[in-house]
């Protein structure tokens, strides 16, 4: 016996396949590399605050060092380049 979807259900149950295996597909990222990214992220607003400022404050290396977020590190690049001054950059970021 052979059971038949209508149509739609049928699209909508292709479709929920084709889902399930781009996910099997997608590659996996190891705990120790999402550390890395995460410390290449924090290295990076560092050394773009180092490079604009000079010699970066422990207070502001601590909190970038402590960030956990990689969107906000990404934030945090951007806001480093954009920002006039190295106050300008701890206000933003409540230092």
């Amino acid at each position: 016996m052979v059971l038949t979807l209508p149509e739609e259900l049928e699209e909508e149950y292709h479709e929920e396949i084709f889902r399930e295996e781009e996910v099997k597909d997608m590659p996996y990222i190891t705990t120790a590399e999402r550390i890395g990214m995460l410390e290449n992220a924090r290295e990076m607003v560092l050394e773009a605050l180092e490079e604009r400022f000079g010699v970066v404050p422990e207070d502001v290396e601590g909190v970038v060092r402590g960030q956990k977020d990689r969107d906000v590190l990404r934030r945090w690049l951007r806001l480093a380049i954009r920002v006039g001054s190295l106050e300008e950059f701890k206000r933003e970021v409540g230092v």
